[in-house]
């Protein structure tokens, strides 16, 4: 399923107007639970205030990533997003755009599409889809020719995104959708995807570099950033992927990579993910951005993560901890770049 509003084929959204309610039980997802709304507005963004984004008063942040910024299983104000936003004060808005399944072309799209939207800053929390993807290419896998148009969407999404785009398919316009009943969700979707480190094959592979056109996109993103004088921040990604995780937390990984029939070793994801997170951190130095090291802050484990990257409740307070007071020294121009 592809979801999006769209300019072109890789500017991608959640669905306008979605509003779902849902109970979360059992432990499959660690660290949520009980009765959580997620909305999105009419560009399909999750926010918590009314967006005039013709006005360009507030200091406005977007938020730019995949699914550990589009935080699906998470309330409207349970998100790092949100909780950010009240961390900044009343005169900030934050705006996030994430969608899972999302890499760096689709971001790079995503910025390129909210530059009428009058953005001060520019969040960007990447990398895992994009590692994955270099993971999947190097063993031959065929997931991105056959599913070229299609991406690991959430249950929570699915069902009313269906719906919604057959029915804007009848409209100019999405009309709104009323609040549904709430919904039971325990889980299931990961069931049969969870304990992917114990696949048959197990493979070991650590690269010499990130891929090129990973690079390349990076380098389009800051060029934009400088064209447009956007303060543009990179964070790294936090993960799983670390030595001496106790077998239950490592028992709910799935993303090793995603829907394959082998797995990488756990020290082969641990470099991947660093490797990743490094180039981030080397790209910012060189062109001048404000980098965070989001991965070295939020420790792996239940705590922050109801599996390998996602973050549960309380990983979304740290996320939202972490960035808060870095983010309010940039705006007072007193924070070092990447490099010092």
């Amino acid at each position: 399923y592809t979801l999006y509003t769209s300019r072109t084929e890789l500017y991608k959204t959640l669905p306008p107007h979605m509003h779902d309610r849902l109970n979360i039980t059992g432990d499959i997802l660690r660290g949520i639970e009980g009765l959580q709304t997620i909305t999105t507005d009419d560009r399909g963004y999750r926010v918590t205030r009314t967006i005039d984004y013709n006005d360009d008063t507030p200091y406005r942040i977007f938020a730019i990533g995949a699914s550990t910024t589009e935080q699906i299983y998470l309330d409207d104000h349970a998100t790092w997003t949100h909780l950010l936003q009240e961390g900044l004060g009343d005169d900030t808005e934050v705006i996030n755009t994430g969608l899972s399944g999302l890499r760096a072309e689709h971001h790079l799209a995503t910025l390129q599409h909210i530059l009428p939207d009058h953005p001060d800053m520019v969040l960007f929390l990447i990398g895992v889809n994009d590692w994955n993807k270099h993971i999947r290419e190097h063993f031959g896998s065929r997931h991105y020719q056959t599913n070229k148009f299609r991406y690991s969407l959430s249950v929570v999404a699915i069902r009313d995104a269906i719906a919604r785009l057959r029915q804007s398919a009848k409209n100019a316009v999405t009309p709104p959708v009323k609040q549904g009943s709430i919904r039971e969700e325990n889980g299931d979707y990961y069931v049969e995807k969870m304990g992917s480190l114990d696949r048959d094959r197990v493979e070991s592979w650590t690269p010499a570099q990130v891929d090129d056109r990973y690079s390349a996109l990076l380098d389009k993103i800051a060029k934009t950033c400088r064209k447009e004088a956007l303060v543009c921040v990179f964070i790294s990604q936090p993960h799983g992927y670390a030595p001496g995780m106790t077998d239950d937390y490592k028992a709910h990984f799935w993303m090793t990579p995603p829907g394959e029939k082998f797995t990488l070793d756990l020290p082969s994801l641990t470099r991947i993910a660093s490797l990743y997170n490094d180039q981030l951190r080397q790209f910012s130095c060189v062109n001048g951005f404000h980098f965070i090291d989001l991965a070295a802050q939020i420790p792996p484990g239940f705590d922050s993560f109801y599996d390998d990257v996602h973050f549960n409740t309380g990983g979304a307070r740290s996320v939202a901890t972490a960035l808060t007071p870095v983010l309010n020294k940039i705006r007072q121009g007193v924070t070092p770049t990447a490099c010092e």
